[in-house]
């Protein structure tokens, strides 16, 4: 509409987080949006080219314990997250995210010792020239280390591949060596894990890629 808006996170790795829209002339709270579980990274990224840009979350949701990624709509981010009923607030209403990701630990992550019971993402990393965003994944599955994957999705949020970094090659050798891992995640492994990335579409849990009809 003109006017600008701030947009502001008030993450916490462990706990849940508000993102506040603000008019930037009053500083007055115009939305309010509650996230069950804490970001840990925001950007502002036009994913189809509309001139308006989405606002795009990663983190973690306590309430499925995994690994997320979080597209709103700017003009109406009210509401919460999906949830279970153990962590319902209070006069919120469910949100109508563009869309809402869950992202599992790998079976790599599974073989390992957790730290954490969940998973978290971190690091959006966007490119307008691949139309494609990445994601960092940590498994939190070794006692000494953090390892984890990286994620990118296309820009009608599809996942199209996976890589690993130092650490977690490291982790699959020595699973490997201690005979708890018969062979490297190889392509067709990534393809079958990117099978269980899990879409809300507003009512359940699906595997098929979907978005908001509305933001279409």
């Amino acid at each position: 509409d003109g006017i600008p808006d701030v947009f502001v996170n008030t993450s916490h790795p462990s706990f849940h987080t508000v993102v506040l829209k603000l008019d930037a002339m009053s500083g007055k709270e115009q939305q309010c949006y509650v996230h069950i579980g804490g970001t840990d990274g925001m950007e502002a990224i036009d994913l189809n080219d509309d001139g308006m840009s989405e606002i795009v979350l990663a983190g973690v949701n306590n309430a499925f314990e995994s690994a997320c990624l979080v597209v709103l709509d700017p003009r109406n981010i009210n509401g919460h997250s999906p949830l279970t009923a153990e962590y319902q607030p209070s006069d919120v209403k469910r949100a109508e995210e563009i869309a809402y990701i869950l992202i599992p630990r790998t079976g790599v992550g599974e073989l390992g010792i957790p730290r954490y019971r969940w998973t978290m993402a971190h690091d959006i990393q966007a490119s307008l020239v691949d139309r494609t965003i990445r994601v960092f994944v940590a498994d939190e599955s070794s006692i000494t280390r953090s390892h984890g994957i990286y994620i990118s999705f296309d820009f009608n949020l599809r996942p199209i591949r996976v890589g690993t970094d130092e650490d977690f090659d490291m982790l699959v050798k020595e699973l490997m060596q201690r005979g708890l891992l018969k062979s490297k995640p190889d392509t067709r492994y990534w393809e079958e894990y990117m099978k269980q990335i899990k879409y809300w579409d507003g009512e359940k849990w699906q595997t098929t890629p979907t978005v908001n009809k509305r933001w279409l």
